[in-house]
């Protein structure tokens, strides 16, 4: 088989008979060991860019580098047929595999969709009945029973959902009732598409989709509702039948939803850990990566929120880690930690992320913390073997700056849980049933991002003993009561709170099924010290004298708390920028200045009351 090379370009490409290819088709690509199909596309592009302006007959071969190697790649076809062709800007490189892909595109395109049905069967299905009552056969009967058809249907889900993926499937599926599909985000500034909906709409029976109503803002929604109103006038009388998408329902005014209009809604869910489970399975066999089951069931554990578009990203994040070596599920951490769960992204702020190496000493609780929140995660079906509950609450409770709000976000990051704050004067208002209702929405907020950790900062506040008055603390205390009590389950729900009066809250919050954990957040003891100091001497430049005097450090520290000495580590960098602007160490009289400016503020009384309520606690 003769080769060029093709570095040789050929002077008279453009003389006598030669004429552009169109499609050029190769054998394989040696160079590659899989069939990723982003480095093909890559590599065809590549050696499309060597060989423009070269002439080439079919049955000759092309060789190129790559990593340093040569290599060769034949052709076994060439559009259109000639003896001889040149390839310019527009010709086509394709695989033999790519071009079976292609003549069979068709086939696959029905198998993908009924993976994708797999996620969101129990849904479609349901669809599928309202679409053969109200406009397919079934509607003849419906009719002659002179009960109405249901003429709208709204699907609401968060983004990432598969909203407009179902309507496509849609679209697809029912070519016999004429579907059109819109998308409300592509209108022009003259809403043609819309008003070739409404011509559409008075002409004859069909399915009409419409993607995305969310995406109108309210000057939008009342210029587009006149024209939404006639459509549905218009197919009053007729087999017609609109199925829109939509963010939230709230989206939507309400005189657009009622009988004769979107008056079926249908929720798209985020998957459950089950759905998950089988997404990730189907999604992984696809990339030809297989992962144990059993890891999968744990990650799924972690995926508060995920949706399917989510999933997907994942499985993206962990091909690009398939040649490293490591243990799967270590890989699979790793890509979780890169992703945001979009199916909860707008109902949780930014909290700055903190590792539990972050937080220097408290081993002890760290322990116990993880102990009562992950184990239920990580081994669900041992709890279930064994009958075990899992804790409801955890109060942590100790001096201020004990870094009891570092210790609930450092859990929520290091078991990929939703972490929703919640300052204690935050809940109350002075409008009456505000107050109660802002803790029914925290609560529905944290089942919604479950697995969650729900933090009641300054819980004293929201929870003080009860006085037997009526006043709104009373009301939003039984109310949280209820919440945690209530019939709606609180699975995979964590309450952590945080107090520095423990002895203030009502008793009716520490009984066992609702805070059943006190854990004791003392002021640090010498090795806690030690381990804070070492945490926050890792970020600055400091002389050789301070590591030697380290210990003296710690031994005048004794009594101060986590955020204490902290400070003490920042006065000694201001101390030493005082000193020389252009200083590039810090050195140890700039701690001993620090000690100096820095007191202690927990007294022997405080640690006294703390030490008796932990007694009571036991």
């Amino acid at each position: 088989m003769k080769k060029s090379n093709p570095k040789d370009k050929m002077e008279n490409k453009n003389q006598g008979n030669v004429i552009p290819a169109t499609q050029i088709i190769f054998d394989k690509i040696d160079a590659l060991k899989d069939n990723n199909t982003i480095k093909i596309e890559m590599i065809l592009n590549y050696l499309k860019e060597l060989t423009i302006g070269q002439t080439i007959k079919k049955g000759e071969s092309l060789t190129y580098v790559l990593c340093g190697k040569k290599w060769t790649i034949n052709i076994i076809d060439i559009t259109p047929v000639a003896e001889l062709v040149c390839i310019d800007q527009n010709t086509q490189f394709k695989l033999q595999d790519q071009q079976l892909q292609v003549q069979n595109s068709q086939q696959l395109s029905q198998i993908e969709q009924q993976q994708q049905l797999m996620y969101y069967d129990h849904l479609f299905n349901e669809i599928q009945q309202i679409i053969e009552q109200n406009i397919g056969e079934q509607s003849n009967e419906i009719s002659l029973m002179n009960l109405p058809l249901i003429k709208g249907v709204l699907i609401s889900g968060l983004t990432g959902t598969g909203k407009t993926t179902i309507l496509q499937m849609l679209r697809d599926k029912y070519v016999e009732y004429k579907p059109v599909l819109i998308s409300i985000n592509h209108l022009d500034a003259n809403n043609k598409e819309l008003q070739q909906l409404l011509e559409i709409s008075q002409q004859r029976n069909n399915l009409i989709l419409i993607d995305d109503l969310s995406s109108l803002t309210d000057d939008n929604m009342q210029n587009v509702k006149p024209s939404l109103f006639k459509i549905f006038d218009n197919i009053q009388n007729k087999k017609s039948l609109i199925i829109a998408t939509i963010t939230s329902i709230k989206d939507i005014p309400d005189n657009l939803r009622r009988s004769g209009r979107f008056e079926k809604e249908i929720i798209i869910d985020q998957p459950n850990h089950e759905k998950r489970v089988d997404i990730m399975t189907n999604e992984f066999m696809k990339q030809n990566i297989e992962i144990e089951k059993e890891i999968l069931k744990e990650i799924s554990y972690q995926m508060s929120g995920f949706t399917v578009n989510d999933i997907r990203c994942l499985v993206r994040e962990f091909y690009l880690l398939k040649n490293i070596q490591g243990d799967n599920k270590i890989k699979l951490r790793q890509s979780l930690q890169k992703l945001n769960p979009s199916g909860i992204r707008d109902l949780l702020a930014d909290v700055p992320k903190v590792q539990w190496d972050d937080i220097g000493g408290y081993e002890d609780i760290k322990q116990e913390i993880k102990k009562v929140v992950e184990w239920p995660l990580k081994y669900p079906e041992q709890f279930k073997k064994l009958g075990i509950t899992p804790s409801k609450g955890i109060l942590l409770y100790g001096p201020p700056g004990c870094s009891k709000t570092l210790l609930a976000r450092a859990l929520c990051t290091q078991c990929n849980l939703a972490f929703i704050a919640v300052k204690g004067p935050e809940i109350f208002s002075k409008y009456v049933g505000d107050s109660e209702k802002t803790v029914r929405e925290i609560f529905k907020k944290a089942r919604i991002c479950a697995p969650s950790v729900l933090f009641f900062d300054e819980i004293d506040a929201i929870a003080p003993q009860r006085q037997g008055s009526t006043d709104v603390s009373d009301r939003v205390l039984i109310q949280l009561l209820t919440e945690i009590d209530g019939f709606e389950s609180l699975k995979n729900v964590i309450i952590i709170a945080a107090t520095n009066r423990p002895a203030s809250i009502d008793k009716a919050l520490l009984r066992p099924g609702r805070f059943d954990h006190l854990v004791f957040v003392d002021v640090p003891d010498r090795d806690g010290r030690k381990a804070i100091f070492e945490v926050n001497l890792k970020k600055m430049k400091v002389n050789e004298d301070v590591t030697q005097g380290l210990q003296n450090l710690i031994d005048k520290t004794i009594g101060y708390t986590g955020a204490e000495i902290c400070q003490i580590c920042r006065e000694a960098g201001l101390n030493a920028l005082n000193r020389n602007i252009d200083n590039e160490f810090i050195d140890l009289k700039d701690f001993e200045m620090a000690l100096q400016k820095v007191k202690p503020n927990v007294t022997h009384e405080d640690r006294y009351q703390f030490l008796q309520f932990a007694k009571l606690a036991q």
